[in-house]
Order: C-alpha cells, then structure tokens, then sequence
C-alpha cells in the first residue's frame, strides 16, 4: 500500500510569483518602448506600472526630539488579505530606492521573503516612486 502526501498550495507565494513576472515583464516592456521611440506604448505601460501600488509608505530612523528623521526605509503594497505582497527596502540619504525584496503573506503568517526575486526588477520598478519632497 502506498500513501501519498498532499502538499497544501501555497496561495501567499503563488501570489508573489504572479506580481513578479508582471512587474519583470512590464517593466521591461516599458524600457524597450522606451529605447525604441515607441512613446504612447510606453506611456500606457508606465501608467500600468504606477496604478499597482495601492499605498507606498517609508519610514525613518532614531532622531532627536523635534526633528524630521530622514526616511530610511520604504514600503510598496501591491495586495492585501490573503494574500498579501508587498516590496520594501532601504532608501540611500537622498531618497532613492538601494534594495528592493518581495515579501508576502497569508491569513495569520508573517511577512516572508517570496521564493522568487528578481531584486533588478524589483528595484528599477521601486525607483518609478518618489519618496522625498522635491
């Protein structure tokens, strides 16, 4: 007799790996539109891209009492419920997106890595967002 075991689909990371490929694709649409003077394509692909995030929040370190801390830290959420993606990462002292990581999770669980990263993707799609006052 032979038993076998089910293995429960993992909806959190199915989740993520959907929100990579698309991020991966579209993004490399957009710069291929973008090299080859195809503007209105890479226009309509551009607005796709900044329609994903439904909030992008930073946040900053220790300070002293009374001052503005330097944001530090940002957060992309691309989904919520279950599951839910996000992308953060650290902002370098002018603003700007260093590293990029792909975080989900399902109802109850933590935040945990995604199995797939494409950290290039992930950052040069991070980089579309302001994240300062200019």
């Amino acid at each position: 007799m032979t038993t076998s075991t089910m293995t429960k689909p993992d909806h959190a990371q199915e989740c993520a790996a959907s929100y990579m490929a698309d991020i991966a694709r579209l993004y490399r649409l957009y710069t291929r539109c973008e090299d080859s003077g195809h503007d209105v394509w890479a226009e309509n692909i551009y607005e796709r891209l900044m329609q994903m995030p439904l909030s992008i929040l930073m946040r900053g370190g220790w300070h002293r009492p009374g001052e503005k801390p330097a944001d530090s830290e940002y957060e992309i959420l691309l989904c919520t419920g279950g599951p839910a993606v996000r992308i953060t990462g650290d902002l370098c002292s002018y603003g700007e997106p260093i590293t990029a990581t792909l975080e989900c999770q399902d109802w109850g669980t933590p935040w945990t890595r995604a199995r797939e990263q494409n950290e290039l993707a992930l950052l040069n799609f991070a980089r579309l967002f302001c994240y300062g006052d200019f």
